[in-house]
């Protein structure tokens, strides 16, 4: 039998093995109910002989001793001894990182309340897709991850800044540069980056169930100048484009309704009624875009004047920042009292 119809055959053998997986049912409030007992499946099921993607790297004697260890977990498992049971789908998985152990260790972790650790296990087993633990728990997996998806929440964080150390309370999330996805539990957070050399930026974060939070951490140096505009430059860009647009329309309109109206004597416009004479036609015509070239003019100017106005408001600010990373700024309180004026100087140095 060839590479690909072994894998196929573990495949299918496989389907066995999720019927080892004790799988609780996750209601969508987050309750469990008691799990069925694991069944044990011999070596050829699970695949200790066949290359497949999820074995790559990984040798024979190393699957043997990830499949003892699984065993020892199902009958953990099977026993409701759920903490020594994900203690050695853990152990198994530092031999081998099968995705039905990851399945297992998913479905034991949701009995001991550890949604989080959960749906990276389940994320994990539905890497390869249903081969590795069949079609049966492959959909498992995913309806798992759907209703842990509405007691979680996601979290995404980009950092730019090379070598940087990104943590979510106090646990290492990834070194920068990156983008991160992963899963959080609803409540209070604190996201920080960190990198010798740059201000530490530190975020407090609410998330909420099935919520989504998007952040991205920039790391300023000490003393560092920043350039700061109160919106996008491309805002008041659009206006003025809008407005300059609006006079052209205008001035096409001007120029084409002279040319209407040239060499059209001013009684001509009035005798229609005397012949098909050109100004009958071109009279009206022209006096009608010159409205309108007048209306775009006013349109444009108008637009134009909100355009620049918009780019005053918008012009970029040297922001200093002190050694905390503290805008260096003052403050003048003018107060009054018996001794005559005074003027209170207050800043952030």
């Amino acid at each position: 039998m060839n590479t690909t119809g072994k894998i196929f055959s573990a495949a299918a053998g496989l389907l066995a093995l999720a019927a080892t997986i004790a799988a609780p049912a996750l209601a969508d409030d987050g309750a469990s109910e008691a799990p069925l007992a694991a069944i044990e499946i011999d070596t050829d099921e699970i695949g200790i002989g066949i290359d497949a993607p999820w074995s790559e790297g990984v040798g024979h004697d190393a699957r043997l001793m990830a499949y003892e260890r699984f065993l020892d977990g199902n009958g953990k498992f099977k026993d409701a001894l759920f903490a020594p049971a994900a203690q050695e789908y853990q152990a198994a998985l530092k031999f081998w990182d099968h995705p039905a152990f990851r399945f297992n260790l998913g479905v034991t972790q949701l009995n001991l309340d550890q949604p989080l650790d959960a749906s990276q296990h389940f994320q994990r087993a539905i890497k390869y897709g249903p081969a590795p633990i069949g079609e049966e728990k492959y959909r498992e997996a995913r309806q798992y991850l759907e209703r842990l998806g509405k007691r979680l929440t996601k979290l995404e964080v980009i950092c730019d800044e090379p070598g940087a150390e990104v943590t979510l309370d106090g646990e290492l999330l990834f070194v920068a540069p990156g983008h991160h996805v992963s899963m959080m539990r609803p409540g209070t957070h604190q996201l920080t980056a960190s990198k010798l050399g740059k201000l530490t930026n530190s975020r407090s974060l609410v998330a909420e169930p099935g919520g989504h939070v998007e952040m991205q951490l920039v790391l300023v140096s000490p003393g560092q100048v920043i350039e700061e505009r109160r919106w996008p430059e491309w805002v008041h860009m659009s206006v003025v484009g809008v407005g300059v647009g609006m006079l052209a329309v205008g001035g096409a309109l001007a120029a084409h309704s002279s040319s209407l109206l040239r060499g059209t004597a001013v009684n001509e416009l009035v005798r229609c009624d005397v012949g098909d004479q050109p100004a009958c036609k071109n009279g009206p015509r022209g006096r009608r875009e010159q409205r309108w070239a007048r209306a775009a003019y006013a349109a444009g100017g108008v637009t134009l004047a909100a355009g620049s106005v918009l780019w005053y408001f918008n012009r970029s600010k040297t922001i200093h920042l002190n050694s905390h990373g503290e805008r260096i700024s003052l403050s003048l309180s003018p107060q009054i009292g018996s001794n005559g004026a005074t003027v209170s100087i207050f800043g952030v140095y």
